[in-house]
């Protein structure tokens, strides 16, 4: 239920996207972009995702997963972008939700540094 999870919100504007929270992380020469962003809708799921996309196009792999309510009803979905699964987006989701956070959007941007990586994940 939407009561038991803790609801992400932020009207943080001095973000680049409009995100509540971002980071960066080097691993093996690739470079990894994290965003999250508040959501209530798919409609803001698709913006932020569309202009993530934008301004990275060179991008080897952009993953994401999001999960809202809407009266108690569950959305949700992730994409790991072609990386293998259960790595990539996998570990940030399994945090929120262990940590009971609903309304959230994550975006990891991952450019490729020339070195392919097994698997990666952020735990």
């Amino acid at each position: 239920m939407i009561n038991e999870k803790y609801i992400l919100e932020s009207n943080n504007k001095e973000c680049k996207y409009g995100e509540i929270a971002n980071g960066y992380y080097e691993l093996k020469k690739s470079k990894f972009y994290s965003y999250i962003f508040y959501i209530d809708s798919n409609e803001k799921v698709e913006k932020y995702i569309e202009i993530i996309r934008k301004d990275n196009k060179k991008a080897r792999h952009i993953v994401y997963g999001y999960e809202y309510y809407i009266d108690n009803v569950k959305y949700s979905k992730f994409s790991n972008d072609n990386e293998p699964s259960k790595t990539g987006i996998n570990a940030a989701i399994n945090t929120m939700e262990h940590e009971y956070v609903t309304n959230y959007l994550i975006v990891i941007v991952r450019y490729y540094g020339g070195v392919l990586l097994r698997s990666w994940s952020f735990t």
